[in-house]
C-alpha cells in the first residue's frame, strides 16, 4: 500500500491524542447493517454500532460519540453513540 506509513503516523497521532472516555463529534460517512461509520481524523473512520444508536442518520450527520476502547494491535477503536 503506498500510503501505509501515513496510516501509521495517522493512526499513532490519533491514539497519542486520545484515550478512552473521551466523547467526539464526528459526521456520518457511511451507513451499514449493523450500524454506521464516522470519521474520526482525516483518514481515521471507526464504526457507532446499532444498538447504541437512538435513531438511523444519515451520511453527513454529526454524532456525538465516546471511545469505549483503542485496540492498538488491530488498530481499531471501539465505539458508542453518546
Amino acid at each position: 500500500m503506498p500510503h501505509q506509513d501515513g496510516a501509521h503516523s495517522a493512526w499513532d497521532l490519533f491514539v497519542a491524542g486520545h484515550e478512552v472516555g473521551d466523547v467526539l463529534i464526528a459526521p456520518v460517512t457511511k451507513a451499514v447493517p449493523v450500524g454506521v461509520f464516522v470519521r474520526l481524523s482525516k483518514t481515521i473512520e471507526g464504526l457507532v454500532h446499532q444498538d447504541s444508536l437512538s435513531g438511523a442518520p444519515d451520511v453527513g450527520d454529526l454524532l456525538r460519540v465516546r471511545i469505549d476502547e483503542i485496540d492498538r494491535t488491530r488498530r481499531r477503536v471501539r465505539l458508542s453513540a453518546s
